[in-house]
Parts: structure tokens; C-alpha cells; sequence
């Protein structure tokens, strides 16, 4: 679990702890505390897989406070990395932020002196890094639709490529086809589509001697620095404000704004439009906590608790909706996508394919109350938590298809035996193709309720011992317009007349369940 002033910080739903891209995190000189649960979790705390991290904010004071630092890191204080053989790019890493807080001064209308404060941070995370990769491109022999490939001592080595227009079956039954002569493909038999693809110099040329050959060709002959770049916004706001001694409230508004590449770019994409990695990957994240804390006694205490937290990532590759598959040469299909290519296997051709549009949104927004009472060496502490999740999901689609090469193995052959996968795609040969088209969004909706009993007791000075119990509820979920199909094994398919069918039932897609109990102990 991780949560900043109580309540939850990281993207919700799915987010893990340890991505930095899907946590709110804040500059250091505006923490006051920190807090790491390895094990025994308070029952306060759900939502956690054994372990959490909890931030507090500090407040403003009545006299004003800043700092400014900026943690910097080049080539010149990071050492190569052991195999790394080219003198890497300029590399750089700073970490900027500013952070002030004093009271609240509203000249002739209004001083906040022991009253009201506020805290402004500032942060900017801004890296620009790179390492030496060293992996495969097609040799210069391969675009040529040369698959001869010689080993040291001079001898073939690739597999045989067969013509797929000539797979036939035989008067005994077997299936086979014919091979290349010279093991070459002629250029007269690539495929008009993939000499348009090609004709856009898709592919970095190999640059060096290949580490190995195998049956497949080439191996390790492309060395080139990676690009990355990452950059992160983030700001928050609070204002603390004293009732009287006994009754104080602070609202904090966070929100991070990422901009940064997908991941390192595709070293062995020349044409940066089919790079995966080269497409912006904005991430924008908006946290809120107001918090009302009420001090009926030296030992009782009532702190109430609103928040609201949500992420949203979107990917729109520079190739969409621009017809590329009408400029390829490929007729009658969406241009909405660019065409991936792909392997017999499925995977992409050197790592290239921007794939296509999609977005997904997290958000939840709670409610929680928590009474703290003191008696003598224990301390007890009761709540409960009501939350409300969303979940909105635009899936990434290809209408204007994935294409799945094939045809130049010796049918029915071992895999990997015969056939080489580049081959395919200089053919056009397609053994499949795939269109899928996103006709709505995945959006469901749920609520949490949870209630806890927690007991710090401290028996001896040195020791303490807690424990104590959480129930939660967590209602099945449904979607915003009744837009779900599940798998019912008792249904009647109406095109088979067989037992099994996908069915749109609406409401819940399952059961309510009320037993989860949750003990803890810990000292």
C-alpha cells in the first residue's frame, strides 16, 4: 500500500508501488513523516499485499520558509556499464524542486497568523539517458531476398526457403512444396505491399560483424546507444487552517504530469513511425485529501477524511487515422491503424509496430472516519473506510489488421527447421490476418466498504503489541451502460443448439460475498 495523508496515492486498481510513473510522490523538503510497514499491516490500512509506505505533509508556519535544491548527475560522475563498447551519448538527471510555506496574508483583508497556513512544492524530474545495445537487424543480403547464410569456414548454414505457390499434396498424401533455387528469392516476387514498406527504409542498417549465425540468418549485428526521456511535473498545495486548538482542518491538492516515451526507443527502427516506443506517453495524476481532525479530549481523538485520487494514460501513435495501409498498398481495409506486420509466431518484425489508439482512466473517491481513544498503555483505534472505484478502458484496436506471415517452411516440417520469417514478409505470403475494432469502452464501477478495530498495546517499555481486525466489502462490479458479455456453460449457443454461450446478462457479474475478515497481529 502506499497513501499520503491517509489515503490512497498510487494509481488505483492496478498500481504497484514500485512503478514511479504510477504513484504520486512529492518533493522531500515538503514531508514531515514517513512511515514503512514491512509486515504486520495495522488493520486500518487495506488494499496492501503485506507491506506499505505512509507520507504525511508538513504545514506552513506562521514564518515563511523555502528552499530550492536541484540533485544532478552526468557522464561525468556515472561510470559505463561493464560491456558497454561505444562511448555513450550525453546522459543527464536532475532532480529540481522548490518548496515554501508561511501563513496566510491578505493585505487589509485578512492575516492567518496562528490561524491559517499554506505550503506551495514544486518538483521536476528531467532525465535524458542511454546504454549501448547490441541486437539484430535483416543484413543487407536479406532485403535483398538473399538467405544463404555462410558460416566461417565457408558453409551454408540458413534454412531452405520454399515457394508457398507451389504446397501441394502428393498421390501418398504428404504435403510439399518446392525450393528457391539458390536459396534466393527473386526480387520480381516480393510483394508490392512490402516493397512500399521497405521503400521507407524501415529498418537500421547492420552496422557489425555479426556475433553469430545460425539457421535463421544473422544474429548481434547492429551495436547503437538507446534514447530515453523522461520527464515529470509535479505540484502541491495545502492550506491548514486552526478552528481552535481542539479542531483543525487542511485541504492538499497533488497532481503529477508525465511526458516521456513509452520506453527506450526501438534502436532497430530507422523509420520512427513504426517505433512502439518513440509515441508520447502523457500520464497526468491528481490527488486531493481534506481532512478534519477534532480533539474532544487529551485522549480522545475524531479525524474525517474525503479524497479523491485518478490517473489517466492515452497513446495515439503518430500513424493513426493517416491511411497507411491504402499508402502500402494494401485495398478495402481501415485506415485507421498502421498495419502491423508480424511473424508465423505473432511477434513483430525487429520490434516495430505502433500498434494502435487507446487510453485508460483510474479513479476512486473515499470517505473515511477514525476515532482514536487512549487507555492507559493502550491505545485503540476504530474506523471505517466507504470508497467508490471507476475504471475506464478504450483497449487498443487494429482495424486495419495484423498480418501473420508464413508459408516459406516445408509444410508440415519441425518448426524452426525450414522457412525464415523475413523471407515471408518479402513474399506478402499472409497466413492469418486480424481485424479488431473497439465498438465501446470497458467501463466498470464498484464499491468498497470496509470497517477496523485496532489495539496498540504496550505491556513493557520496549515492547509493543498490536492487533486487531478489518472487515471489508467489495460489490461486484458492473459496467456504466450495461456494456458486459461473460461465458454461461448453461446457456444454449443459438448457431450450435450446444450447451455454452456468451451471454449479456446485466447487473452484477457475480456474487456478493460478506465474509472477509481480516486479523492482524504484529509487535
Amino acid at each position: 500500500g502506499y497513501n499520503l495523508d491517509g489515503l490512497g496515492a498510487k494509481e488505483p486498481v492496478t498500481g504497484a508501488v514500485g512503478s514511479t510513473n504510477r504513484v504520486i510522490t512529492s518533493s522531500l523538503d515538503a514531508v514531515s513523516e514517513v512511515k514503512a510497514y514491512a509486515t504486520g499491516m495495522p488493520a486500518e490500512f487495506g488494499h496492501t499485499a503485506g507491506g506499505g509506505l505512509s507520507i504525511v505533509f508538513r504545514s506552513g508556519t506562521n514564518e515563511f520558509h523555502g528552499s530550492a535544491e536541484d540533485r544532478f548527475l552526468n557522464n561525468t560522475t556515472l561510470h559505463r556499464d561493464y560491456f558497454d563498447v561505444l562511448k555513450p551519448p550525453y546522459d543527464s538527471y536532475h532532480e529540481i524542486s522548490v518548496v515554501a510555506s508561511g501563513p496566510v496574508k491578505i493585505p487589509k483583508l485578512y492575516n492567518g497568523k496562528d490561524r491559517t497556513f499554506w505550503l506551495f512544492g514544486l518538483a521536476r524530474h528531467h532525465e535524458k539517458a542511454s546504454e549501448t545495445f547490441v541486437g539484430d537487424v535483416p543484413s543487407a543480403d536479406m532485403l535483398n531476398g538473399n538467405f544463404n547464410f555462410l558460416n566461417s569456414a565457408g558453409q551454408q548454414v540458413g534454412n531452405t526457403i520454399y515457394d508457398p505457390t507451389t504446397i501441394r499434396q502428393l498421390a501418398n498424401g504428404t504435403w510439399t512444396s518446392d525450393p528457391f533455387a539458390g536459396n534466393a528469392i527473386p526480387k520480381s516476387r516480393f510483394d508490392p505491399v512490402t516493397n512500399n514498406f521497405l521503400a521507407k527504409g524501415p529498418f537500421t542498417a547492420a552496422n557489425s560483424t555479426p556475433g553469430f549465425l545460425d539457421r535463421l540468418g544473422p544474429h548481434q549485428n547492429l551495436v547503437a546507444p538507446t534514447t530515453y526521456q523522461s520527464f515529470r511535473t509535479r505540484f502541491d498545495i495545502k492550506i491548514d487552517h486552526s478552528f481552535s486548538n481542539n479542531h483543525k482542518i487542511f485541504g492538499r491538492y497533488s497532481q503529477g504530469h508525465h511526458t516521456a516515451f513509452r520506453d527506450r526507443w526501438v534502436v532497430e527502427a530507422a523509420w520512427r513511425l513504426i517505433d512502439p516506443n518513440a509515441i508520447p506517453f502523457p500520464i497526468d495524476q491528481p490527488n486531493m485529501v481534506v481532512s478534519d481532525t477534532y480533539t474532544i479530549s487529551p485522549t480522545l481523538i475524531n479525524e474525517f477524511r474525503l479524497g479523491w485520487n485518478r490517473r489517466k494514460t492515452t497513446k495515439n501513435p503518430d500513424a493513426s487515422n493517416a491511411d497507411w495501409a491504402k499508402q502500402l498498398g494494401i485495398p478495402g481495409v481501415s485506415g485507421a491503424s498502421f498495419p502491423f506486420f508480424a511473424t508465423s509466431s505473432n511477434a513483430p518484425y525487429y520490434r516495430t509496430g505502433p500498434g494502435g489508439i487507446s487510453s485508460e482512466v483510474w479513479e476512486d473517491m473515499r470517505m473515511q472516519d477514525n476515532v482514536t481513544k487512549v487507555w492507559g498503555k493502550h491505545t485503540v483505534k476504530v474506523g471505517f473506510e466507504i470508497m467508490k472505484t471507476k475504471y475506464n478502458i478504450l483497449a487498443e484496436a487494429l482495424p486495419s489488421g495484423r498480418y501473420l506471415m508464413g508459408g516459406t517452411a516445408l509444410p508440415f516440417a519441425p518448426a524452426g527447421t525450414s522457412g525464415n520469417d523475413f523471407a515471408d514478409l518479402l513474399l506478402g505470403n499472409v497466413n492469418q490476418a486480424q481485424f479488431t475494432q473497439a465498438l465501446a469502452t470497458w467501463l466498470p464501477r464498484w464499491w468498497s466498504n470496509s470497517w477496523y478495530i485496532q489495539d496498540d498495546w504496550k505491556p513493557i517499555r520496549n515492547l509493543t503489541i498490536n492487533y486487531g481486525v478489518r472487515w471489508s466489502y467489495e460489490s461486484p462490479f458492473q459496467t456504466k451502460y450495461g456494456q458486459q458479455s461473460q461465458f454461461d456453460p448453461n446457456a444454449t449457443d443459438p448457431l450450435t443448439g450446444r450447451k455454452g454461450a456468451i451471454s449479456h446478462a446485466t447487473g452484477p457479474l457475480s456474487k456478493s460475498r460478506y465474509n472477509n475478515f481480516q486479523p492482524r497481529v504484529g509487535f
